[in-house]
Parts: C-alpha cells; structure tokens; sequence
C-alpha cells in the first residue's frame, strides 16, 4: 500500500506542477503579437522636442500675419516658427498613439532640430497637400514647409526648394499576389495599358510615371486621405500605388496585404524640404544648417531610426523570459 500511495503522491504532485507551468505559460508567454504597425504607431521622437503647438486648421489670425514671406530674424523677432506639413504621411509625419497623440516622423523630427538650434517654439500647422502650403508660404502663414518632396522643375516654379536632405527612390505599393510582376520596369511595361497606377496628383510625379510607364492608366489621388481610401479598400480600382521608397515601406506596416517594391533598374531622386519663392534669407539659413547637421552625421542618424526601421527595432518589448516575467529578476 505505501508504494502505491507514495505513487500517487508524486504523481499528483507532478501533474500540479505541470499545470502551474502551463498556467504560466499561457499567462505569461503567450502575449498578443507585437505587430510592425504597432512598433510603427507607438513611435516617439529620437530627441527632446521643442514647445510646440499643432493647428488641423489655419487659425484666422495667422492667415493675417503680414502677408508675406518671413526672413529667419523675422522669424526670431516674432518668437515662433511657423510649419507647414502633412499628416497620415508615414515614417516622416504622423499622429502617434501616445495619450494625447503626439506628431512625429522624420520631418517632425527635423523641425523640431531646427527650431532648437534657433531658440524658437513652434506652430505646426497641418495641410492637405503640397498647394495648400504653397499658399499659406506665400501670404506667411507658414515658414517652411517641411515635407520630403521629391525635387523637380515644376517645384521650383511654386517654391524655393533646400539642398536635398537625402536620396530616396520610386516604389509601387501592390497587393502581395502582384510582387512578382512589378519586379522590374520592363516586365510592367510589357502589360501595357492594363496596368492601373494611382499616383500623386502634382505635375512631376504624373510626369516620372508617363516616363516610366507610358501605356499604363494613371489614377490620380491628391492627399495621403485618398491614398488611405485606396489601400483600406484593398485597391482595387488599382494594381499599384507609386510611392516614395521609404514612405512605401511603412505604409505596408499598416496595411500588410500590401508589398513594398522597387522595380528594376532603381529610379533614384533627391528629396528636399521648401520656402516661400523668393525668401533667400530663410532659405539660405536653412540650408547651412543643414550642412552642418549633416556632417554631424544627424541626418543620417534620423533617417536609420525613421526609415530605415530602427526605430522600431528600438520599440519591440524583451522577449518573454522565466527570469524577467515570473520571478521578476530583471526590468
């Protein structure tokens, strides 16, 4: 009787055990996914920020600010600098999920750097598109318009471009069962006029794509809203979304149906941020501080934690461990 019941005993005993370790297993180690649009979402800016202020809408007074450009001592003089940018333009600007939601992004990130080399607070004030802030530069609502914009001829006739910030290049966003024929720009010529391409609606973004891909149907959408519409909706009125390589990447984070391509052989651009026409002096000062941030390899420090995904490298939480999240070891 006494080696059957001292059986029992430890076999009760083991099946406890087990059952506590499946317990903790199950509370413990098995967590919701953290998903790349997660880590893309939860972003906060590398630095300090700058006070600042965001505006959706342009408030009545500043459309009331002199109408005209500002120079940088004007600027100084009046103790604020004034930004123009987008929204929904993911990694380079965006509403985070903090509580309250926090702008961030690349660009953001660049304001705020250039703000503080100047001692200013900031404004940002929110557009739709390049032509809303070519308007709000012009009557000086806004100082700089800081969105990565490919450089073009056609923009130099409705703003005073800077010296490129950095290279990037021309991507489709296609649904993943398309990847394979979107691989080089030959193959997706040689489907002519069945290819259907939504492209940003400004002159030099349709002119590349006639360039690039002169029989295909181009479907003009003029705001990261409508380019949003299209992808929730699975695109299908399109086959691809012509994008900036980077800002392409990670809208595929959000909407994961999707894949991120650069065709064959690579199409490489400058990217820049912009003035007012004819406000030399901001523009000038802008500039040199660019230089200088970018032989303190700041630039590029940036652009690896926005777009090169270290960021969110940075982000993802420790793995489940024994040590950390039961016995509470360690942080």
């Amino acid at each position: 009787m006494l080696p059957l019941a001292r059986f029992i005993g430890v076999t009760v005993a083991l099946l406890a055990v087990a059952l506590i370790g499946i317990r903790m297993f199950y509370t413990y180690g098995v967590v919701a996914p953290y998903t790349k649009a997660e880590a893309l979402k939860h972003l906060h800016l590398l630095a300090n920020p700058q006070p600042a202020k965001v505006y959706t809408e342009v408030p009545p007074a500043l459309g009331q600010a002199g109408g005209k450009p500002a120079s940088l001592a004007q600027i100084k003089e009046r103790g604020v600098l004034r930004v123009c940018c987008p929204t929904g333009d993911y990694p380079s600007a965006f509403f985070n999920d903090a509580n309250p939601p926090q702008l961030v992004g690349f660009d953001i990130e660049m304001a705020h750097r250039f703000a503080r080399s100047q001692g200013l607070p900031i404004e940002f004030i929110i557009v739709k598109n390049e032509m809303a802030a070519v308007e709000l530069l012009n009557n000086g609502s806004c100082d700089i318009f800081l969105s990565s914009m490919p450089i073009s001829l056609d923009r130099t006739e409705r703003f005073a471009l800077t010296q490129p910030v950095y290279r990037s290049s021309v991507s489709l966003v296609v649904r993943d069962n398309l990847r394979d024929e979107v691989g080089t720009w030959a193959n997706i010529r040689k489907q002519g006029a069945s290819v259907r391409v939504a492209v940003l609606d400004v002159p030099n973004s349709y002119a590349l794509a006639k360039v690039l891909l002169p029989k295909a149907i181009l479907i003009p959408f003029r705001s990261t809203e409508e380019e949003k519409r299209i992808s929730e909706t699975g695109a299908k009125e399109v086959d691809a979304i012509a994008e900036v390589s980077e800002e392409g990447a990670a809208w595929t984070l959000l909407f994961p149906r999707f894949t991120n391509v650069v065709p064959k052989p690579t199409v490489f651009f400058p990217v820049a941020y912009a003035v007012a026409l004819g406000n030399d002096k901001l523009l000038n000062a802008f500039n040199a501080w660019l230089v200088v941030e970018k032989s303190k390899g700041i630039v590029d420090q940036l652009y690896r934690y926005w777009m090169l995904g270290e960021a969110a490298e940075k982000q993802k939480p420790p793995r489940w461990s024994v040590i950390r999240n039961v016995l509470h070891w360690v942080d």
